[in-house]
């Protein structure tokens, strides 16, 4: 499993974007099969007083 990361942070926002690549799921993609598979995920968030 690969999943570089990057992101930014202050004290009330969180913001990140990463890549996870999966060795062992196979992807049919025009009747062929590739090896992998890909994803990428944003995230933000947001921080505040309870």
């Amino acid at each position: 499993m690969l999943s570089p990361t990057i992101g930014y942070a202050t004290d009330k926002i969180d913001i990140s974007l990463r890549y996870d690549h999966f060795n062992d799921f196979p992807v049919e993609k025009n009747n062929t099969i590739k090896e992998g598979l890909g994803l990428i995920s944003l995230r933000i968030a947001y921080g505040f007083k309870l």
